[in-house]
């Protein structure tokens, strides 16, 4: 999109008050739904401004005009560091941010050089997932869980073994995370069926019934996954008491 679409997408009034705002900032990125067109009451605008003298990275939630702005505020080198960091953990958010984002300033030479930087690190995709580690991480999990008689220690098992589940299920099919606050609904639209039944599962999975359906489930995926799973406990446990 460009600027001149821009300003026909986004309430003037919010632009202005950008610009007003950061009148030093180095460059002023414009992004989320509105962007794409699909803003509803509920959007905000998600705002990275780019000012070379900044002391450290800052971030603020603010309302103008009733609309919510998502505000970062970094210099070209903290950015290219936070691109690098999610991507160790498989996470392209700021990278998919700034290649979409619209520039409210004149481009220049750093706004360039980090959609050019952003870009590159998403077509480099995600690092090697080690399945094996992962899957043995929530083996021993499952084994917990089904020895737990302690209803918090459950409820924090449960908690672990449901986002491990997505991580794994994304990440063994080589794809992105995403931003961790978008991990379901990019589940979602990865693999509706079990989408579902993970959603059937945690919502039960912090009783005692539903945390020993959380550890049968938890085998099924990683046999789904993985065509196999080494070790399987078979034995017959009692239901922990609530």
């Amino acid at each position: 999109m460009e600027l001149s679409n821009l300003q026909d997408n986004f309430p003037a009034s919010v632009l202005q008050a950008l610009r007003g705002r950061f009148k030093d900032a180095n460059q002023i990125l414009i992004g989320g739904s509105y962007l794409k067109g699909c803003a509803n009451t509920e959007s905000d605008i998600d705002v990275i401004v780019i000012n070379q003298t900044a002391q450290a990275i800052e971030r603020e939630n603010y309302y103008c005009d009733d609309i919510l702005i998502d505000l970062a505020i970094h210099d070209v080198r903290s950015l290219r560091n936070t691109i690098l960091k999610e991507r160790v953990n498989a996470m392209c958010s700021m990278a998919d941010n700034i290649v979409h984002a619209v520039p409210l300033l004149n481009l220049d030479e750093g706004t360039v050089y980090l959609k050019q930087f952003a870009a590159d690190a998403i077509k480099a995709g995600p690092p090697p997932f080690d399945i094996e580690s992962n899957k043995a991480h929530l083996l021993g999990q499952v084994d917990d869980i089904r020895h737990c008689m302690d209803q918090t220690e459950r409820m924090t098992l449960a908690a672990g073994i449901l986002t491990q589940l997505v991580v794994f299920f994304l990440r063994s099919g080589g794809g992105w995370l995403g931003a961790a606050k978008y991990m379901g609904r990019d589940l979602r639209r990865v693999n509706v069926r079990f989408s579902d039944a993970l959603l059937e599962v945690a919502q039960q999975a912090f009783t005692p019934h539903g945390a020993i359906a959380l550890a049968d489930f938890t085998l099924e995926t990683i046999a789904s996954v993985t065509g196999d799973v080494e070790k399987l406990w078979t034995k017959s446990y009692p239901i922990p008491p609530c």
